[in-house]
């Protein structure tokens, strides 16, 4: 019991230096690329070394946990024994399990780390008030920005913020604040708020930084212009609202079945709108010119002939399609700026899902995030794996080292307060 204290202990402090080198890292890939690459190498050590964490404390995991977990590896082997059959080489597939072993190592270990109080943990208000910081700091160079946006060129030219937001007919320009892209400063905002809210309704003296940083999140996510995440944070305070509106039931069977059934109906009018409509969904597919809708459109036409299992590896929205394979050679996507530039190309996550693991790999991922769900205890650390999740539609933040560890730090340090 000692050893597993003083191993829970050591990791929570690892975890919050990770947070801090991630953070760091973002920032100054703002000044220059070539700052970022050496941290991007040293990177990759981090899937390792929580990977070997992941195993020394897979022994105290609850079934739960377990039980997501061998799911999980039922979505992977789908994956990696489809590719296999259909003649993908042993390297690339297990250049795809590598990126998937990212989600796990770090979120199953953040889910276990969360479950495990710890009182008066100094590492705890260190993380809430660097959070404030950030924050903070990114309305600063918002303004810096505006005010001397010359300045700010010379100062941060490798900056994501170049990319525009589109609200309508509006295009609008992205804060990215201390981080290198606004899809960071939207990520991070929105977990704030989860953050701060929390503290906002929970037992904590600090009410008035609480709600300032609240406030702080709100106005940075709106700079930042992610449209999701704002839907998401909305969509957050409601669930907070009726959470102390209403008391709490215990709904897990119920849901899980839920899930499993509605993911079933949608991917049953997948099924029938492609091969009962064909035609029509070909001309509402050839209108789409979004990266992520693009990728979205192949899936489909891969998912088409792979209903049950997928196409395996490599095929489709995967890393390894994108890197070690010439499957992207035979589409549309070749004539888009943003394959030229190597953009986009790992920005979505379920395409991979359903183009290469089919129906079967589907319903094994969405039951293991299921059961992860339901067997964490704390109210708060369940809406943000819930969050996380739902960002993912989108985003490439359950294959991304930076977005996991995010994530990771959040659920330890908000776990540690159940309400």
């Amino acid at each position: 019991m000692l050893n597993l204290s003083a191993g829970i202990s050591s990791l929570r402090t690892l975890c919050l230096l990770l947070f801090f080198l991630e953070v760091i890292s973002a920032f100054f890939r703002k000044i220059s690329p070539g700052y970022y690459s050496y941290f991007d190498s040293f990177e990759k050590l981090f899937v390792v070394v929580f990977l070997g964490a992941f195993f020394y404390f897979y022994g105290s995991f609850n079934r739960s946990l377990k039980f997501s977990f061998a799911l999980y590896v039922l979505y992977v082997i789908v994956g990696s024994a489809t590719a296999l059959s259909n003649g993908v080489s042993i390297g690339i597939v297990a250049f795809q399990i590598f990126h998937e072993c990212k989600y796990f190592v770090f979120f199953y270990v953040a889910v276990f780390l969360s479950c495990h109080q710890v009182d008066n943990d100094g590492r705890e208000k260190a993380f809430y008030k660097f959070c404030f910081l950030i924050l903070l700091l990114s309305i600063a160079l918002y303004i810096f920005r505006v005010l001397e946006t010359g300045l700010y060129e010379n100062l941060f030219s490798n900056g994501g913020h170049h990319e525009k937001g589109y609200i309508g007919n509006f295009v609008l320009d992205r804060a990215a604040g201390v981080f290198w892209h606004p899809a960071q400063l939207g990520f991070f905002a929105l977990f704030s708020s989860v953050l701060f809210l929390q503290r906002l309704t929970g037992e904590s003296s600090e009410r008035g930084i609480a709600l300032s940083g609240l406030l702080l999140s709100m106005l940075c996510l709106l700079i930042s212009v992610q449209r999701l995440e704002a839907a998401v944070m909305f969509c957050s305070f409601l669930l907070c609202c009726w959470k102390y509106t209403f008391r709490e039931s215990d709904f897990r069977g119920g849901a899980l079945l839920g899930v499993n059934l509605g993911f079933f109906v949608i991917f049953s009018t997948v099924f029938v709108a492609v091969y009962g409509f064909t035609e029509n969904v070909y001309i509402f597919l050839d209108e789409v010119s979004s990266p992520r809708a693009l990728i979205f459109q192949e899936a489909l036409y891969v998912l088409q002939g792979n209903f049950f299992n997928g196409a395996g590896w490599g095929v489709v929205g995967s890393h390894a399609a994108a890197d070690l394979t010439e499957s992207y050679y035979y589409t549309d996507l070749l004539d888009t700026w943003w394959w030229q530039e190597r953009k986009f190309l790992y920005d979505t996550y379920w395409p991979h899902v359903f183009g290469e693991t089919g129906l079967l790999g589907g319903v094994f991922l969405i039951s293991s995030m299921a059961v992860l769900i339901l067997s964490v205890k704390s109210f708060w650390v369940r809406l943000l794996v819930l969050v996380f999740f739902i960002t993912g539609l989108f985003s490439s933040n359950m294959q991304s080292v930076f977005f996991l560890v995010l994530a990771l730090n959040f659920m330890i340090f908000i776990g540690g307060r159940r309400v």
